[in-house]
């Protein structure tokens, strides 16, 4: 088996009750049969056996009730970290599957995670090391072979996408274009027609997610206010965001993120325009919180850019729907 993952996967810490935004509130934590049957077996009474998750506390926050007003989890004080189930033990990790492969990342919903990835200003390095392991999934061998193409494909846009002598409205025209070009030769088919949309489409589409909770739609109607009180700003080019002197090396690294972690797994749909722009996309959604919060108070701190990505990331990757939903969208209304 080949493991790849990102050079700072390994130096991730969970900083428990001193966290910004906690990972066991918002959304339903789904336990693993294994821990399902142990939690029966204890007769743990913070479990929906019926629904095979935490219960939660009714608040607005939807905290996991065994979460403790100080912050801290309530099992792992109790019963130690062994009684966590997979989704509490793995967050923030992810993985993605293919045939002898598994890919590894740190989701930047994380405060942690996207403080780690932001403050950064050199590209990510990627590292890869392989046993004896045998694969024990079946697979699709026609989407395996698109996997080893595009896994080559995005091993060379992430290298565009670092060629600082360019600005990153351009680079990312040509990391489009070059997947659009990957997706034409795969169907067979001559460039198609689609619609174009401009700055304000691309934000409103958001709004047509599922939530967490009430406070992101609520950020997202201020920001729209602000942000396209002026109409012709709504109209402009959504590339040209990008080319933020204090904002675009930060950008890089949430499109270098998506990259990595998504691309190839539009192997599974063959929505690969879809996904690489989606992968911009979410640069841009993040790009036009941070104009609207600028526009509102004058300034834009390291830690509201940080803020701002993990709450977006929060909505957008642990919502199967919103993700799907999104790439669909970002398939049909290209940018180039």
């Amino acid at each position: 088996m080949k493991y790849i993952y990102p050079d700072y996967y390994d130096k991730f810490q969970c900083i428990a009750d001193r966290c910004p935004c906690t990972c066991c509130a918002g959304w339903a934590i789904e336990i693993d049969d294994a821990s399902l049957t142990k939690y029966r077996q204890m007769k743990l009474n913070s479990v929906d056996y019926s629904e095979g998750c935490f219960l939660q506390d009714g608040s607005k926050d939807k905290r996991c009730s065994n979460l403790c007003d100080n912050g801290l989890c309530r099992l792992i004080l109790e019963h130690g970290e062994d009684i966590l189930c997979d989704t509490c033990r793995m967050f923030p990790r992810h993985v993605e599957e293919y045939e002898g492969v598994r890919e590894y990342s740190l989701s930047i919903s994380c405060p942690v995670v996207s403080s780690m990835l932001l403050t950064r200003t050199e590209p990510v390095s990627y590292l890869k090391r392989e046993d004896s392991a045998s694969d024990p999934e079946e697979y699709d061998e026609y989407e395996q072979s698109v996997y080893e193409e595009l896994s080559e494909l995005r091993w060379e846009l992430l290298k565009l996408l670092n060629r600082v002598d360019i600005p990153l409205s351009e680079r990312c025209r040509r990391l489009l274009t070059r997947v659009s070009d990957f997706q034409n030769q795969l169907d067979d088919v001559a460039e198609a027609a689609h619609k174009k949309p401009d700055t304000e489409a691309i934000f409103r589409f958001m709004e047509q997610w599922e939530f967490t909770n009430e406070d992101f739609p609520a950020l997202l109607s201020k920001s729209a206010k602000r942000l396209f009180a002026n109409k012709g700003f709504g109209k402009t080019d959504p590339l040209s965001l990008l080319d933020d002197e204090l904002l675009s090396g930060r950008l890089c690294r949430i499109i270098e993120y998506f990259l990595y972690t998504y691309l190839c797994g539009s192997v599974y749909d063959a929505y690969y325009y879809g996904m690489a722009q989606l992968c911009v996309g979410a640069a841009i959604h993040i790009k036009l919180l941070c104009d609207a919060h600028r526009m509102a108070t004058g300034s834009l701190s390291d830690s509201d850019v940080e803020r701002f990505t993990y709450l977006y990331a929060r909505e957008l990757e642990h919502s199967i729907p919103n993700v799907l939903k999104t790439e669909a969208w970002m398939e049909e209304n290209r940018i180039i």
